[in-house]
């Protein structure tokens, strides 16, 4: 391997497929990126985390079954009047309704949603008190078959899970699956 000879603070050079800086603090090459393959015009660059995946961020890194798993693995949602599910942090969540927030909350449009994107929210009622948590929807939220879902409110500890499909950054389409575990 070989490198340019006396070079400026910050020259970049590609050797063998892998891009480097220089530094004159350290007088040293340091590794960038590694360019594992170009397809077409594109180049492929590393391996994206898990957090680049979820937001789409990047077309040029490749994607491994760990960083995968690791993006669609629920994320908790706090219970509260309203919750809101951010989805350039997950695409799947778990939310446990309690009874000190109250009998209904509201479900609110999520954040930063992607057409395309697909996920879960499982809700699970309060195991201690009484059930009968209910969850209302924001505007954005619409229901296969028109039917707006609703939560098993009169079981203690039931699980209930709402299937979603972005359709536009404003249009989720919404299926309720209920008592399922």
């Amino acid at each position: 391997m070989s490198f340019p000879s006396s070079p400026a603070n910050g020259a970049t050079t590609t050797t063998n497929g892998i891009n480097y800086i220089y530094s004159t603090s350290t007088n040293a090459w340091k590794r960038v990126a590694v360019t594992i393959a170009t397809i077409g015009t594109s180049t492929i660059a590393g391996t994206a985390s898990s957090y680049q995946y979820t937001l789409g961020i990047s077309n040029t890194l490749t994607l491994v079954p760990a960083q995968v798993w690791a993006a669609v693995s629920p994320v908790t949602l706090v219970d509260a009047a309203t919750i809101t599910m951010d989805l350039s942090t997950a695409v799947n969540f778990t939310c446990t309704l309690t009874a000190a927030v109250g009998a209904t909350r509201v479900l609110a449009n999520p954040l930063n949603a992607k057409p395309g994107q697909t996920g879960f929210i499982q809700f699970t009622q309060s195991t201690g008190g009484s059930p009968g948590n209910a969850v209302t929807f924001g505007t954005n939220w619409h229901w296969a078959g028109g039917t707006t879902g609703t939560l098993t409110t009169a079981t203690v500890g039931a699980n209930d899970i709402l299937f979603y499909s972005v359709l536009t950054t404003n249009y989720l389409l919404g299926s309720m699956v209920n008592k399922v575990i």
